[in-house]
C-alpha cells in the first residue's frame, strides 16, 4: 500500500509541469532567445556559445522572449518596430482601398465582380 502512495505521489509531481514549459536558450550579451526546448540543456555546450538556460512555464514565442531580472518575458518592441508594422499595415489598406476603387470603376465600365476579381 505505502509504495503505491509514494507511486502515485511520484506520478502526479512528474506531470504537474505545464504542458508548455520549457527552457530557452538565450544568448548572454543580448538577453535575447535562441531557441527553445523541452529538455534540460548541457551547460557546458551553452556555455561554449556563450548563452544561458532559464526555464519557464510561460509559453512565449521565441522571436518576443527574452530574459529580465532572470525571468522570461514577452520583450517589448521598439518605437522602430512598431512604426515599421503601421506602415506595412498603412501599405496593405492603401493597396486595398486602391484596388477596391479600380474595381468600382471596371465595374461601372460594364465588367462583372468575378472578371474584375480574375485580373487581380
Amino acid at each position: 500500500m505505502f509504495k503505491k502512495i509514494i507511486m502515485v505521489l511520484v506520478f502526479s509531481v512528474a506531470f504537474t509541469v505545464s504542458a508548455h514549459a520549457s527552457w530557452y536558450i538565450l544568448n548572454k550579451d543580448t538577453n535575447r532567445a535562441v531557441s527553445k526546448i523541452k529538455y534540460a540543456p548541457d551547460e557546458k555546450d551553452l556555455a561554449s556559445r556563450n548563452e544561458v538556460a532559464v526555464f519557464s512555464k510561460v509559453d512565449i514565442p521565441l522571436e518576443d522572449a527574452e530574459l529580465f531580472k532572470g525571468k522570461i518575458q514577452k520583450r517589448a518592441k521598439s518605437q522602430e518596430e512598431k512604426n515599421e508594422e503601421k506602415d506595412k499595415k498603412d501599405k496593405k489598406n492603401k493597396k486595398d482601398a486602391d484596388f477596391e476603387s479600380a474595381k468600382a470603376k471596371l465595374i461601372a465600365l460594364g465588367l462583372t465582380s468575378d472578371e474584375v476579381l480574375a485580373l487581380k
